[in-house]
């Protein structure tokens, strides 16, 4: 009766309070404030049994309701941490239904130090119980006459008491770790699903965040990181964007009298910085290699402006090849002043009419030269300074005769040059050699020989390749 009674009050007592003080609060404080509610009615139980025992019946308040109240309280504690377990429950499937808390938790309770407290007040509670019946037990003991009979008897009662303590708490202790591992199970399946999705392409999952402590922790990276690759999938859908327009800008090959121009670009990144055009205006045509300093979005943007200034001026009837690169690094020094971009960039500009060659290299690697007839390689050296460092610069041009015999000019970027595989680059030789080869043919065959030949030594290299050949026919 003394122990009913105040159980009888914990269960009116509680529907009242709670839907209030615990469904009202956020998902993080339920199963907290589950504990406390349930926690504080078994204490407040406790306290009722032991002032009811000792003003109804009489017994002493510090003895015997000290193990009422005791015997009230270890059924509490088991009591409330299940209930709170359970209400855990309740907020991780209510996470999982209805998109709650996304980021993590901004104060972490500690799994390991939960336990580690509820482990050590089980403990605790259970040495006090076991105290309290073997001290009751030896007094029990000692009042009952001393004969072979009666203590064999004494010895029994006393042993089954104390098994059956210990069997009763190790039930509690057995229930609390499996309802313990039901919640882990269900967090473990709610991050595994999320992650399983992602790994499968699948970015429109989120990890319910349902505790504060490592779980809730770990979902919340989680969607930091779903959140991330979300960005990222955006960005890089722009960026083949980006790259479907600036492969646009490059024309495939150019004719004219007397010549073939053929080129191609293969990028390091998504978009790139390296570029190349064919410009064809009244009889002439000017054919450029061009590197912008970095690579990704910034250089692709700054290679787009160079393009349009360096077609602006090649336009022009009335600019010579050296006031075309002038023009356009006055224009460029404008768009990059204060950032320590640059362009370098090898053009070269051919005269149908004479069959003589110009060209202007901007701090540019050399143009390569090969003639099959006498199978001579000569360099076409650059002199002047990068696009867009001195506004004041002044460019020159360079002057190649017309010829008898068939010849091959091979534009290119450093990329090609400085393709590495392990400690090896790819080098001049490498390149010499691939020239001969492919400079049986067209303009295309022979960038399409340099370009195999360059993957083959390095499948991925670190830097845009860029190539342009011209066939130029004997004019003489």
């Amino acid at each position: 009766m003394y122990v009913a009674a105040p159980l009888l009050v914990i269960s009116f007592v509680r529907p009242i309070l709670q839907p209030g003080l615990v469904e009202a609060a956020p998902l993080f404080a339920r199963a907290r404030r589950q504990f406390r509610l349930d926690m504080g009615l078994y204490l407040f139980a406790a306290l009722l049994g032991a002032i009811g025992i000792h003003l109804v019946a009489g017994f002493p308040f510090v003895h015997s309701g000290l193990k009422l109240s005791l015997s009230i309280s270890t059924m509490g504690l088991f009591a409330s941490l299940d209930t709170a377990l359970a209400k855990e429950r309740d907020v991780i499937a209510e996470a999982r239904t209805r998109r709650g808390a996304m980021r993590p938790p901004r104060r972490m309770t500690s799994l390991t130090r939960r336990f580690s407290l509820v482990a050590v007040v089980i403990m605790v509670l259970l040495a006090v119980v076991l105290l309290l019946v073997l001290t009751r037990d030896i007094h029990w003991l000692a009042a009952q006459p001393a004969t072979p009979e009666t203590f064999e008897t004494i010895t029994r009662s006393v042993l089954v008491e104390i098994l059956f303590v210990m069997g009763a708490l190790l039930v509690l202790v057995v229930n609390l770790i499996l309802s313990s591992s039901r919640n882990l199970k269900m967090l473990f399946e709610n991050e595994t699903e999320a992650l399983d999705r992602v790994s499968r392409g699948d970015l429109n999952v989120y990890a319910p965040v349902a505790t504060n402590d490592e779980f809730g922790y770990i979902a919340g990276q989680t969607n930091t990181m779903i959140e991330g690759l979300r960005d990222r999938l955006k960005m890089r859908k722009g960026l083949e964007i980006a790259r479907e327009v600036q492969v646009n800008f490059l024309p495939k090959t150019v004719e004219a009298e007397g010549m073939q121009a053929a080129g191609k670009a293969l990028y390091s990144d998504e978009t790139g910085g390296d570029f190349f055009d064919f410009i064809q205006e009244n009889g002439k045509v000017v054919m450029l290699a061009a590197d912008v300093v970095g690579h990704g979005i910034g250089a692709a943007l700054l290679m787009a402006s160079c393009r349009a200034y360096l077609r602006q001026a090649a336009s022009d009837p009335a600019l010579s090849l050296a006031d075309v690169a002038g023009t356009a690094n006055r224009q460029l020094c404008g768009d990059v002043e204060g950032t320590g971009r640059f362009v370098t960039g090898f053009l070269v500009q051919y005269d149908s009419a004479t069959g003589e060659v110009f060209w202007v290299g901007a701090g540019h690697p050399s143009a390569v030269l090969y003639t099959p007839a006498s199978g001579e390689l000569a360099r076409l050296k650059s002199f002047d300074i990068p696009l867009g460092v001195d506004a004041q610069w002044t460019f020159r041009a360079e002057r190649l005769g017309p010829s008898e015999h068939e010849r091959y000019l091979l534009l290119l970027t450093d990329g090609v040059t400085e393709a590495r595989s392990g400690d090896d680059m790819f080098g001049d030789r490498r390149l010499e050699a691939a020239i001969r080869r492919g400079s049986t043919g067209s303009a295309s065959e022979l960038v399409d020989e340099v370009a195999r030949s360059v993957g083959r030594f390095c499948p991925r290299p670190d830097d845009d390749v860029t190539l342009v050949a011209v066939r130029l026919n004997p004019t003489l």
